[in-house]
């Protein structure tokens, strides 16, 4: 039976509870509150199961789900952090390797300029595994390719 109030289900239990076991051997003890139905009820239990409705199961699982989802946000966004880093110090190198080929190149050592286009090549090589500027990594690549014809 569904109640509007607490106390129309107790006073439900007073006036009735003895009929109520005389016909059926069990009679109403105590009332509850129901989420669900947004209601009360009477029970014959003396003994109050802290059960979980399914509104509470479901929020729990969406409360669950959002602290993954920002758990792994934050761990993506720590990533591409890093990977924003790692792909700087590539460009660093990079930026150093050709001011010293420029620099080497003035003063004729051809072969010292040649190792030094290969190390940055390679260093460009490593950037491109990494996630990035697309545009920074083809503007070093034109850069080295020029100094390496000239």
């Amino acid at each position: 039976m569904l109640f509007e109030t607490e106390k129309k289900a107790n006073t439900f239990i007073k006036f009735n509870s003895e009929e109520m076991e005389s016909e059926s051997g069990y009679s109403p003890v105590r009332s509850y509150y129901c989420i669900s139905c947004n209601g009360w009820h009477v029970t014959s239990r003396k003994v109050a199961f802290n059960i979980k409705s399914k509104t509470e199961i479901v929020l729990e699982q969406y409360r669950h789900d959002k602290e993954q989802r920002a758990i792994e946000r934050a761990r993506r966004a720590k990533i591409r952090e890093e990977q924003a880093e790692a792909l700087n110090k590539h460009f660093e190198t990079i930026d150093k390797q050709i001011e010293l080929v420029e620099a080497t190149k003035e003063s004729g050592g051809m072969e010292a300029c040649l190792e030094i286009l290969n190390s940055a090549f390679i260093e460009l090589e490593k950037a491109k595994i990494l996630l990035g500027s697309k545009k920074r990594i083809r503007n070093a690549e034109a850069i080295l390719i020029f100094l390496r014809k000239t």
